[in-house]
């Protein structure tokens, strides 16, 4: 847009250049001019003009949040004319250069290969200190009951969160009126730490339900931690490895378990969780409660 000297009506006017010369006064306009009343505020928006990404206000930060790939583009290229690149490659390159180090600050991706369009709900972006950004979405209240709490630690564990229930576990700040049930529920208990805790057990608990076979390994732990309660258990287990070889049907073992009093999770000990860093981890989520979710 240009300010034209002089006003229409009681407004200041401006016009977009399309073709011609653009310093032209009000009164020497032509055909080439399209004249168009512009509220001034809005020209600090941001415009698309010709392919060309024209606001000036333009931030790495908005490049970083931007969801539309041809937008994203477009970002890069403005930004990379800032940095003094002549051609539309290097452009690109030095918008990319930008935004791989905004995105290391904020954490949405310390390895600098995500370079595509914003990703809302993600959990590179539920980690990162940003967050959704704009498009973080609002939020209905919720009256919280285990069953409630139940599905929310299911999608928190979904997709490899239960790796990372430390971080997944941050994300009940998000959930209005979570923190105060767990804390409710669970009197005496850090509520991140439980909430943590709740999701490596979710997802663990899913494991367990879903076997419909046992393989001979998993066979012969079983039977070894059957033997330390009843030692007749273990022979038995140990029939049913020879029986089915490497898929030893659940509902079997079931009728072997219950025969000698025993639970599954009696004998499942270290089959369905090898050794993990829990002392370590759980160490680093207390000191985090105690000194940012405890003051």
């Amino acid at each position: 847009y240009q300010r034209v000297d002089g006003k229409v009506g009681r407004h200041d006017a401006y016009v977009r250049v399309t073709n011609g010369k653009s310093g032209k006064r009000k009164t020497g306009l032509h055909d080439s001019f399209k004249l168009t009343l512009v509220n001034k505020d809005g020209l600090e928006e941001s415009v698309v003009t010709e392919g060309k990404y024209t606001n000036k206000f333009l931030d790495v930060k908005d490049l970083h949040f931007e969801i539309d790939p041809k937008n994203a583009e477009e970002m890069k290229i403005e930004l990379g004319k800032r940095q003094g690149e002549l051609n539309k490659r290097k452009q690109i390159e030095g918008g990319e250069y930008s935004l791989r180090r905004f995105r290391k600050e904020i954490k949405y991706d310390t390895t600098g290969k995500d370079l595509g369009v914003f990703r809302p709900g993600s959990y590179m972006a539920a980690t990162s200190t940003l967050g959704d950004g704009p498009h973080k979405k609002a939020v209905k209240a919720v009256k919280w009951n285990q069953k409630k709490y139940d599905q929310w630690l299911e999608d928190m564990a979904a997709n490899g969160g239960a790796d990372n229930a430390f971080d997944m576990a941050q994300n009940a700040r998000n959930e209005p009126g979570l923190i105060d049930w767990v804390k409710k529920e669970f009197r005496g208990e850090a509520p991140y730490v439980r909430i943590k805790w709740d999701i490596e057990a979710f997802a663990e608990s899913v494991v367990t339900e879903a076997k419909k076979f046992y393989n001979t390994k998993e066979i012969a732990k079983m039977s070894n931690n059957a033997g330390d309660i009843v030692v007749d258990a273990k022979y038995a287990i140990q029939d049913l490895g020879a029986a089915y070889g490497d898929k030893v049907p659940a509902k079997e073992l079931d009728k072997v378990l219950y025969k000698y009093d025993l639970e599954l999770e009696d004998v499942m000990e270290s089959v369905v969780t090898e050794s993990k860093p829990f002392i370590i981890t759980d160490f680093n989520a207390f000191i985090l409660e105690s000194k940012i979710y405890n003051k």
